[in-house]
């Protein structure tokens, strides 16, 4: 992601952008040094996400902007996987990071959050756009290099489950490589 902000700034002209990955709880940036911060599909996997917010709220120019996006539901996004380990072990308790809610699944609790780190004027909106994939297949291969989740769902994957969604098409006989998800 880096590199390619990096790269897109410079074909755009832009000198002044500089994009950094660091411990968002720890940010090695001046006081009110920087114009807007970024984080994609990141801000529910921090350890303390209100330290991570008073971090950016701290670097932040007055009028800085912080733009981030999470999941608001994930359960239609996670069914195929849910059903394919369902299917190769009939009866096994739900895997908890496959079907836990998210912890900033509404609009509300993220606007508490960034509040209660001391950021102001907080807008949010929710979008629910559709993802098709032409295979389960490319589901399991593309959808992890879109977000950590992603690629923590593909570590947990398991040969046997991956066969399951290519294979079996009764594994989840409502589920097709179309799904839609609400991003909050």
């Amino acid at each position: 992601m880096v590199t390619h902000i990096e790269s897109a700034a410079k074909r755009a002209g832009s000198a002044n952008i500089r994009a950094v990955a660091m411990d968002a709880e720890f940010l090695d940036v001046a006081d009110s040094s920087i114009d807007a911060a970024y984080c994609m599909f990141g801000v529910m996997l921090f350890a303390d996400r209100t330290r991570a917010f008073r971090e950016v709220h701290r670097v932040l120019r007055p009028g800085g902007r912080f733009v981030t996006t999470t999941w608001h539901e994930t359960s239609r996004l996670l069914a195929p996987v849910r059903a394919a380990v369902h299917a190769i072990r009939p009866g096994s308790p739900p895997d908890a990071a496959l079907s836990a809610p998210p912890v900033l699944g509404t609009p509300d609790a993220l606007r508490q959050e960034l509040e209660t780190a001391g950021l102001r004027d907080i807008e949010v909106h929710e979008l629910e756009r559709t993802l098709e994939f032409s295979s389960h297949d490319v589901y399991l291969d593309d959808f992890p290099r879109a977000n950590p989740m992603g690629i923590m769902m593909q570590r947990m994957l398991l040969p046997p489950v991956r066969a399951a969604m290519r294979e079996r098409t009764d594994v989840a006989p409502d589920v097709r490589p179309r799904i839609t998800v609400s991003l909050g």
